[in-house]
Protein backbone atom coordinates (compact mmCIF):
# COMPACT_ATOMS: atom_id res chain seq x y z
CA UNK A 1 0.00 0.00 0.00
CA UNK A 2 1.44 3.39 -0.70
CA UNK A 3 2.34 5.70 1.96
CA UNK A 4 0.43 9.07 1.91
CA UNK A 5 1.92 11.92 1.72
CA UNK A 6 2.12 14.30 4.51
CA UNK A 7 3.93 17.62 3.19
CA UNK A 8 6.60 17.03 5.53
CA UNK A 9 10.18 18.18 4.80
CA UNK A 10 12.83 15.75 3.87
CA UNK A 11 14.95 15.67 6.77
CA UNK A 12 18.74 15.47 6.17
CA UNK A 13 20.59 12.34 6.64
CA UNK A 14 24.74 11.97 7.89
CA UNK A 15 26.89 9.15 6.93
CA UNK A 16 27.69 8.92 10.95
CA UNK A 17 24.42 7.85 11.49
CA UNK A 18 24.32 5.15 9.12
CA UNK A 19 26.54 2.74 10.52
CA UNK A 20 24.52 -0.18 11.99
CA UNK A 21 22.38 -3.44 11.29
CA UNK A 22 20.15 -3.49 8.95
CA UNK A 23 17.67 -6.81 7.47
CA UNK A 24 17.85 -7.00 3.79
CA UNK A 25 15.59 -8.74 1.14
CA UNK A 26 16.51 -8.68 -2.30
CA UNK A 27 13.48 -8.63 -4.17
CA UNK A 28 13.84 -11.37 -7.10
CA UNK A 29 10.95 -13.47 -7.91
CA UNK A 30 11.13 -17.58 -8.00
CA UNK A 31 7.48 -19.42 -8.43
CA UNK A 32 6.48 -21.07 -5.04
CA UNK A 33 9.68 -19.53 -3.10
CA UNK A 34 9.24 -16.95 0.03
CA UNK A 35 12.23 -14.27 -0.03
CA UNK A 36 13.95 -14.80 2.82
CA UNK A 37 15.89 -11.56 4.66
CA UNK A 38 19.56 -11.57 5.39
CA UNK A 39 21.33 -9.59 7.60
CA UNK A 40 23.49 -6.32 6.77
CA UNK A 41 26.17 -4.85 8.73
CA UNK A 42 27.66 -1.51 8.23
CA UNK A 43 30.73 -0.70 10.38
CA UNK A 44 31.45 2.68 11.79
CA UNK A 45 34.95 1.81 10.19
CA UNK A 46 33.68 1.82 6.38
CA UNK A 47 33.46 -2.14 6.13
CA UNK A 48 30.13 -3.96 5.15
CA UNK A 49 29.65 -7.28 5.59
CA UNK A 50 26.53 -10.11 5.44
CA UNK A 51 23.88 -9.37 2.58
CA UNK A 52 26.77 -7.09 0.97
CA UNK A 53 30.44 -6.77 1.39
CA UNK A 54 33.01 -4.58 1.07
CA UNK A 55 33.70 -1.29 2.04
CA UNK A 56 30.64 1.50 2.23
CA UNK A 57 30.40 5.06 2.09
CA UNK A 58 27.48 8.23 1.99
CA UNK A 59 26.97 10.73 -0.73
CA UNK A 60 24.37 13.09 0.56
CA UNK A 61 24.39 15.43 -2.17
CA UNK A 62 23.21 12.39 -4.48
CA UNK A 63 21.43 10.51 -1.20
CA UNK A 64 23.92 7.59 -2.71
CA UNK A 65 25.36 4.30 -0.08
CA UNK A 66 27.67 2.75 -2.25
CA UNK A 67 28.30 -0.47 -0.60
CA UNK A 68 31.33 -2.33 -2.63
CA UNK A 69 30.01 -1.81 -6.35
CA UNK A 70 26.53 -1.69 -5.80
CA UNK A 71 24.99 1.53 -5.52
CA UNK A 72 21.46 2.67 -3.78
CA UNK A 73 19.64 5.56 -3.06
CA UNK A 74 18.65 5.98 0.60
CA UNK A 75 15.69 7.82 2.38
CA UNK A 76 15.54 8.63 5.61
CA UNK A 77 11.84 8.49 6.69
Amino acid sequence: MPGRYAGLPEEALEEDRIAGTYEVITLKYQYKTMQQSRMLYLNENGSASGALSGNWSYNAATKTLTIGSQKLIIKKG
